[in-house]
């Protein structure tokens, strides 16, 4: 009969001495994946314990885990930790995924579940006319509906005007306007195709708000982008 190791203790001196256990990285590197991913059942997994494992593990490599996980699993576990969510019924599984790590991270909650509509009040006589943009918005309606907008650009403004004045703002854009600033914030981004106006809204608030990074093409322009931010000094 094997005797028992303590497995913690060996794994340990194996990292501890790689020259040691020169073959020993790959196969720890799979072990690890495998332990994370099997903590990341639908039928054991909470929001709190999500926000657990994210914080433990830290967001890069969460973000990694997930890839590997099924799309069946990703869409079971979503739609259990945010199941008022009416999003998820269409969302495809790469947006399953980016949901899961921005519910981990903290930078998305969970969709309450909808209130009913008190009922309507009698129409009154005349239209109500829609409330003027300051001359703040309409600068920044402005910066928005330009060509040579950026995602620094967008950023500074979320910092700047606040995220009530640029929701409003974007809010007042046309289908057009705000299918033409999301391609622009994230020209590669395959799921803005055929997306709705409603989802190119929140994707650029996100986007702005810095709760989301662009889809890029290969892994060198993500590193340059993201060494970019790095060295590049914020706007006031």
């Amino acid at each position: 009969m094997a005797i028992e190791i303590d497995g913690l203790t060996v794994l340990r001196a194996i990292v501890a001495t790689p020259l040691i256990f020169p073959d020993a990285a790959a196969e720890i590197n799979s072990l690890a994946r495998k332990l994370v991913a099997g903590q990341l059942k639908p039928t054991t997994t909470n929001l709190e314990r999500l926000r657990d494992i994210y914080r433990v593990i830290g967001g890069e490599v969460f973000a990694h885990v997930l890839e590997g996980q099924a799309d069946s699993t990703s869409a079971a576990l979503v739609k259990k930790l945010d199941k008022d969510n009416p999003d998820l019924k269409t969302a495809p599984a790469v947006r399953l995924r980016q949901l899961l790590v921005e519910l981990a991270s903290g930078a998305a909650e969970p969709v309450g579940k909808p209130v009913k509509p008190a009922p309507s009040k009698p129409k009154t006589s005349g239209k109500a006319k829609a409330a003027a943009l300051t001359v703040e918005q309409k600068a920044i309606g402005a910066t928005l509906k330009d060509k040579g907008i950026s995602l620094e650009k967008a950023r500074a403004i979320w910092r700047n005007a606040g995220e009530e004045n640029f929701k409003l703002v974007l809010g007042g854009l046309t289908e057009k306007q705000t299918a033409d600033l999301a391609k622009r914030l994230d020209k590669d981004n395959s799921e803005l195709k055929g997306a709705t106006s409603d989802w190119c809204r929140q994707r650029i608030a996100d986007l702005a708000r810095a709760a989301a990074e662009p889809v890029f093409k290969n892994i060198m322009e993500s590193k340059a982008m993201a060494a970019k931010r790095t060295t590049t000094p914020e706007a006031n």
